[in-house]
């Protein structure tokens, strides 16, 4: 969209918005690290993946034009934020001009298919180091809009802490091994992200900065060719494929621009994902109403050009606003109150004995570690219950179920899994629907008062039920894991009023929420068990942050998928 049209969308829309603001605000009561570190990565030990489950995955290509027969390369990765706008590593751009690249999307072929896009402009990072690739990361302008299908989609960007132990899916055409040749079709791979303290101590003698993270382990990583590519956890792009020590290498995991970081720069320079942040923050402190809230949001990115223009201004209104006690303040429901951070309390597992720690296996210096990264439930002597993006990519071989004990990392008995089975629909249609999927442990579980199963549901859950939700995730959004199995109560929200707040095309029919401000799951949590009555009702899938006002959890409903667990498992 050109500039010129840009302003006539403000001005043709910024009166009546403000208007339609103003009056519901007032109707309210208102007025050898790589032998050289910037060489481009790619994919090992992965599998090849169809383009509109990764809609967001684009090819940078290198523009030739030999005596009118035009050929395009492709050199790296990069990721569609909007329609207008490509994240990429700043190495792979830098000193380019932007009439030597074409962006191809929408299609799972390296040099084939698809549509390609004509660069604008090129935008590295001010801070870009060349030496030790800090601050590695550039924006590309298209000349025209990309067309948003099923294969060409924008992917939300991270905003919050990358943590430890979180799984993530990283996509590219690279090499499938060190020494090998670029994959010709999508390639993806599921790694585990690092503890920092362990990432800078396997890269020693390399500078690893803040603004940098490490994923992987052995045999599974990006490699040549899948630079500025992205890494994306719970559907946000958490990093950009940067560099590392070869590919796969034992304890040298692939080092990413981790894009928390930069999220401001990303706004500054683009406009993308400003998405009414600020507002979002004013109304949840101030405690206003959660129906003028969803409306602001919904609006958020049709106004998004206006950003640099007007955001300023209008927030000023609102602070104004709301310091002259213009908004009028009201008591919610109570599943939806702005009530304090409180979390959840410590919790004993002789009284959650079906609660499971997923970990993923981490050699270091010879000596074998497990690492929680999801939670999960029994349901047999020889059975687990957890969502489908937890093991989405992973080998049997790469899990340990931890069962028995209260610590997060610590005693009780690990198990070595056998089979992995997610549903055969997740990934499809709606990205987060059908988040299921079964563990069988090599051997069955010792029965005793801290290791039983857990019934499973058949039966329509009621709006106000309460849940009783436990997990080692994080005490509360950015904050750190948790060492001792904590537990807390939610209420069952209407399933209306879910769709509401989150709208209808991401919730299905398999889902359902619970939770209420400053009281919910978070990073760490995935896969485990929400139960009611001692009954397993739901499983830990998704939701917008921790204990966001207005944002309860999302669960995979048991009850609506009964017949798959028992056609799997015969539970």
């Amino acid at each position: 969209m050109a500039v010129g049209t840009d302003v006539t969308l403000c001005s043709k829309m910024w009166f009546p918005f403000l208007l339609a603001v103003s009056g519901l605000a007032f109707s309210a009561g208102a007025s050898n690290h790589h032998e050289e570190p910037w060489n481009t990565r790619s994919i090992l030990g992965g599998n090849k993946i169809g383009i509109k489950y990764v809609p967001y995955q684009v090819s940078l290509a290198t523009f030739e034009d030999e005596e009118g027969v035009r050929s395009t390369d492709h050199m790296c990765g990069g990721s569609i934020i909007s329609v207008s706008w490509v994240l990429t590593a700043a190495h792979c751009v830098y000193g380019i001009d932007p009439h030597d690249i074409l962006v191809r999307i929408g299609s799972r072929l390296k040099d084939k298919g698809g549509h390609l896009h004509k660069v604008s402009q090129i935008f590295v990072h001010p801070d870009f180091n060349e030496d030790d690739l800090d601050s590695d990361i550039a924006l590309l302008k298209v000349s025209q809009p990309f067309a948003v299908s099923k294969k060409v989609k924008p992917v939300k960007l991270n905003r919050d802490t990358v943590q430890p132990g979180v799984f993530a899916i990283v996509s590219g055409w690279g090499k499938t091994k060190e020494s090998g040749k670029a994959a010709k079709v999508l390639q993806k791979v599921r790694v585990p992200v690092i503890p920092q303290r362990e990432c800078e101590w396997l890269y020693i003698r390399v500078n690893i900065t803040s603004n940098m993270f490490c994923a992987g382990f052995y045999g599974h990583d990006s490699c040549q060719g899948d630079s500025g590519g992205p890494i994306v956890s719970g559907g946000r792009q958490i990093g950009i494929v940067s560099w590392g020590n070869g590919c796969g290498r034992y304890n040298f995991p692939g080092v990413y621009t981790n894009v928390e970081k930069f999220w401001h720069w990303i706004l500054e320079v683009s406009g993308v994902y400003m998405q009414f942040y600020a507002l979002n923050v004013v109304f949840s402190r101030c405690g206003l109403s959660e129906f003028l809230l969803q409306i602001v949001k919904r609006l958020g990115p049709a106004i998004a050009v206006c950003y640099r223009m007007r955001f300023s201004f209008l927030l000023a209104v609102l602070v104004l606003a709301v310091s002259t006690g213009a908004f009028k303040f009201y008591n919610r429901p109570s599943h939806l109150s702005n009530r304090p951070i409180v979390g959840g309390v410590d919790a004993e597992i002789s009284n959650f004995p079906y609660q499971v720690s997923l970990s993923y296996s981490f050699n270091n210096s010879g000596e074998i570690y497990a690492r929680h990264f999801c939670g999960g439930s029994i349901i047999s002597v020889d059975w687990v219950l957890t969502a489908a993006h937890c093991v989405q990519g992973t080998y049997p071989e790469d899990i340990f179920v931890r069962v028995g004990t209260s610590t997060v990392n610590e005693g009780g008995f690990l198990h070595e899994v056998t089979k992995v089975i997610s549903h055969a629909e997740y990934g499809r249609g709606i990205d987060t629907d059908y988040d299921i999927a079964l563990l069988k442990v090599a051997k069955p579980f010792e029965i005793g008062p801290d290791v039983k199963p857990i019934p499973l549901n058949k039966n329509p859950l009621r709006p106000g039920e309460i849940l009783v939700l436990s997990g080692w995730g994080l005490t509360s959004e950015g904050g750190d894991i948790a060492g001792t199995l904590q537990k807390v109560e939610v209420p069952v929200v209407p399933q209306w009023e879910c769709k509401w707040l989150y709208g209808h095309e991401k919730l299905s029919v398999n889902m359902f929420c619970a939770g209420r401000a400053g009281r919910d799951t978070c990073q760490g949590d995935s896969g485990g068990p929400a139960v009611a009555n001692g009954i397993l009702v739901g499983i830990v899938s998704w939701g917008e942050g921790c204990g966001r006002p207005g944002y309860p959890g999302v669960y995979a409903s048991v009850e609506k998928l009964r017949k798959w667990i028992f056609y799997n498992s015969g539970v």
